[in-house]
């Protein structure tokens, strides 16, 4: 069994067994002749059976690990992806924690086409991070994944993506109509059926109630209530900010997507912003759950967990909105099992 060894302050494996062990998973960096390892990556070989530590070094190279608070997970996910899953792979690089091959690919002759940053359950997920770390690893051809450790070493992985959702519906209401403003919900006394046929709004006690939402997106357009539009948004956002200062966000999605062609409903029973349907609701279900977050946003794992699972549940996508002023970043995040 070959023997893993300090040398010049690395750990490596020399001699006949490290180029086989380097193209069986993907471990370390070949360098002359030798195999140069990090401690992670040593500590997953010897779990693996795959090699021996000499003499003191075992020990040595616990210590580095216990001092890295990112040594645990980088060690479980080798251990699952590479051992376990049958992927090669190795540690990094920078800012990411592990690279993966495709399995048909292999390590002599090929690159890295996955990239997977790890977090433990109770670590917050920057968006702005995560945004970075996918448009990097876009920009370097690479498939990005998260996966999550939860407390008893198990992991969850998740793909994310950037989207372009486009939809299939077009805004098809002609003249205008009259409003009605109950709080912050816009009532029409009936006959639009242009309202209706366009998936705005909802009929109780015999009238059109608009969502708030629904509401300020058109008297925006001028579809409803033309005269004295400012004094009508200014009131209905000023209403809603003083129970979800995000409102002005949330509306920007969705002025956004109904640009886009899509219908956009409630995603409340599903514990997200919106559902989004790119074609007729009457004929199919909706595509996406959408929450909507910004570049100062943190996603707790437990609750993005939870998002994703119901999504998948309903056969819907999860896809996050990131606003940044006027511009919006969407970004799709699907469970895998890699």
């Amino acid at each position: 069994m070959s023997k893993i060894i300090e040398e010049k302050g690395n750990i490596v494996i020399k001699g006949k067994g490290w180029e086989r062990i380097w193209k069986a998973t993907g471990f370390g960096r070949p360098e002359k002749n030798m195999l140069v390892l990090t401690p992670e990556e040593a500590l997953a070989l010897k779990i693996l059976g795959r090699a021996e530590f000499d003499g003191d070094l075992r020990k040595k190279g616990w210590n580095i690990v216990l001092g890295n608070k990112n040594a645990f997970k980088r060690i479980i996910a080798l251990l699952d992806l590479v051992g376990r899953r049958g992927y090669k792979g190795h540690v990094g690089p920078e800012p990411y924690d592990i690279s993966l091959w495709k399995r048909s690919e292999s390590p002599s002759k090929s690159v890295p086409k996955i990239r997977v940053k790890l977090f433990y359950d109770y670590e917050d997920i920057s968006v702005n991070e995560l945004s970075s770390l996918l448009r990097s690893a876009i920009f370097n051809k690479k498939q990005f994944m998260i996966g999550i450790v939860d407390e008893e070493g198990d992991i969850v992985y998740y793909e994310v993506k950037i989207a372009n959702p486009i939809g299939g519906m077009s805004l098809e209401i002609k003249g205008s109509c009259d409003i009605t403003l109950i709080g912050d919900r816009g009532v029409l006394n009936g006959g639009y059926s242009d309202i209706l046929e366009s998936f705005f709004g909802k009929i109780l006690f015999g009238k059109i109630i608009l969502s708030p939402l629904e509401t300020a997106y058109l008297i925006e357009r001028g579809l409803i209530a033309k005269e004295n539009k400012d004094e009508l948004l200014n009131y209905i956002f000023n209403i809603l900010e003083k129970y979800d200062p995000s409102i002005s966000e949330k509306y920007c999605v969705f002025r956004d997507l109904k640009k886009r062609g899509h219908v956009v409903k409630s995603g409340f029973k599903y514990g997200a912003h919106f559902r989004v349907y790119k074609d007729n609701p009457d004929e199919t279900h909706s595509n996406y759950l959408v929450n909507v977050v910004n570049r100062n946003s943190v996603l707790k794992p437990q609750i993005l967990s939870s998002n994703v699972r119901t999504a998948h549940a309903v056969n819907k996508k999860l896809m996050l909105a990131v606003v940044e002023g006027e511009n919006i970043e969407y970004i799709l995040v699907e469970y895998v099992r890699p």
